[in-house]
C-alpha cells in the first residue's frame, strides 16, 4: 500500500511475493512523475524488498531518484499513515464480505477484490486541504473516476452477457454473476462479475441487476437440542396424546366416535345401516334421493323412515 501524506489517498496492489512488487512500483512512481505529481520522499522500512525498490527507482532503466527516508526497527508510528491505511482497509474489506454473506470457502477468492473495492472507495472520501473541501481522490488526481457516478453494492448478482458468435440458438445468453469491483482505465459502467462456475473475472459493461446479493443470508443458525433418554419417552407420549385428540373437520362430521359404535346394536350393522351417514334411506339404489344432514341427526332419525 501506498499513502500520500497530504491527502491520505490510498493505493493498494497485491503480489505473489514481496519481491514482485518492485517493478510495478516504479512504473506507478513513474506514471505519476509523468502526470506532474513527482513522488519526492519515500518512507518505509528497511527491509529487503524495499531496498531493491530504491535500487531500481535509482538504476539507468528508470532515473527516478526519489529521497528515502528508513524507518527504525519496530517503531510502526513513524510510518502511521500505511499502518493505519492498511488496518483500515483490512477492515472494511472483512465488513463487505460479511455483508455480502460470502462462505467461509469462498473468502480467499474474493478477499483480493474486496480490499482492492475498499481502496477505491476510500479515495472517494471528502477531505479538508487549504481550505478546499474535495474527495480524496480529486485532491490527488484532480478529478472524480467515472465509477464513482455509478456505484452498486459488492457482492450484488447481476446477469453478465456472454453471448458470442458460436453461441448456439437455444443457448445461454447470460449468466448470473457476482460484483467484485470496477474496471481501470474503463468507463464508469464497467465491471468487474465473478463468474462462480469458472472462477473468472469478467468486465463487462452489459450487466442485468438482479437487486439482490449472490448469496442469501440463512435463515438463522442451526440448533441442536439434545434430549436425555428418560425424556425421549414423555415426549412421544406427549406426541400420541395430540395426535388422538386432533380430529380434522371430516372426522367430526362421519366418522362416529368409539363409543357410539360400541353401544350400537349388532344387528344394525345392515347394508341400510351403513348409510346413514349421507341422509335418509335404504340401500344404494336410492343415493340420489339422500337428504344430506349432520352425523348426530342421521343418528337420531330412523333408518326406515
Amino acid at each position: 500500500m501506498i499513502v500520500d501524506e497530504k491527502t491520505g489517498y490510498k493505493t493498494s496492489t497485491f503480489h505473489e511475493t514481496k519481491g514482485s512488487m518492485v517493478e510495478p512500483m516504479c512504473k506507478l512512481i513513474q506514471k505519476w512523475k509523468s502526470s506532474d505529481k513527482e513522488v519526492k520522499i519515500i518512507r518505509m522500512d528497511g527491509g529487503g524488498e524495499n531496498r531493491k525498490l530504491v535500487k531500481r527507482l535509482n538504476s539507468d532503466a528508470w532515473k527516478l531518484y526519489p529521497k528515502i527516508e528508513y524507518t527504525a526497527r519496530d517503531t510502526p508510528q513513524h510510518n502511521h499513515f500505511v499502518e493505519v491505511g492498511l488496518a483500515t482497509i483490512y477492515g472494511r474489506g472483512r465488513a463487505m464480505m460479511l455483508d455480502a454473506n460470502i462462505p467461509e470457502k469462498w473468502k480467499p477468492n474474493v478477499a483480493q477484490k474486496a480490499f482492492e473495492t475498499a481502496t477505491k472507495l476510500d479515495g472517494l472520501i471528502p477531505v479538508k486541504i487549504d481550505d478546499v473541501y474535495k474527495s480524496r481522490v480529486e485532491h490527488f488526481e484532480g478529478s472524480i473516476p467515472p465509477f464513482a457516478e455509478r456505484l452498486r453494492t459488492w457482492g450484488e448478482a447481476g446477469t453478465a452477457k456472454i453471448r458470442n458468435k458460436t453461441t448456439p440458438k437455444l443457448g445461454d445468453r447470460g449468466i448470473t454473476c457476482m460484483f467484485v469491483g470496477y474496471t481501470q482505465d474503463h468507463a464508469g459502467d464497467c465491471y468487474e462479475m465473478l463468474n462462480m462456475e469458472t472462477k473468472r473475472i469478467i468486465q463487462t459493461r452489459d450487466v442485468t441487476w438482479l437487486g439482490n446479493k449472490y448469496f442469501q443470508a440463512d435463515d438463522g443458525p442451526e440448533v441442536n437440542v439434545n434430549v436425555s433418554n428418560d425424556e425421549e419417552p414423555k415426549l412421544q407420549e406427549e406426541k400420541d396424546v395430540i395426535a388422538e385428540n386432533t380430529l380434522r373437520r371430516s372426522e367430526r362430521t362421519v366418522r362416529a366416535p368409539r363409543r357410539s359404535i360400541e353401544e350400537m346394536d349388532n344387528s344394525m350393522m345392515t347394508d341400510e345401516a351403513m348409510n346413514i351417514g349421507a341422509g335418509i334411506g335404504g340401500g344404494f339404489e336410492h343415493t340420489l334421493e339422500l337428504i344430506p344432514m349432520k352425523y348426530q341427526e342421521a343418528m337420531i332419525k330412523d333408518p326406515k323412515g
